[in-house]
């Protein structure tokens, strides 16, 4: 299966806003942003902290929180963009040190 060059995400700050303003159509980019935050923390924290009680409480913030923003694979893009933004940021920073 070949790649299209416009499916390879680059962590740019364009196509961030693009799938962003998406999600913002329909509500407020606070409670879109609000809505991202807490389902990247919930599934961060259930890895490392599977207690009982506070597990589940998270497992339901976040399926609240992707139910809001409408689908799983559209926080996964913007989380993936956002991850190759921090690549492209820690390369970049690394070859500055090595100039």
């Amino acid at each position: 299966m070949q790649i299209k060059k416009s499916e390879i995400v680059q962590g740019t700050e364009k196509e961030f806003l693009k799938v962003f303003n998406q999600l913002s159509y329909y509500r407020n980019s606070w409670q879109v942003w609000a809505d991202l935050i807490s389902a990247i923390a919930c599934s961060l924290s259930n890895v490392t902290d599977q207690t009982q009680g506070h597990y589940e409480v998270r497992e339901k913030e976040y399926a609240q929180c992707i139910e809001r923003l409408g689908s799983m694979e559209t926080a996964a893009e913007i989380l993936h963009i956002i991850a190759m933004a921090w690549k492209m940021i820690r390369s970049r920073t690394f070859s500055e040190k090595c100039i």
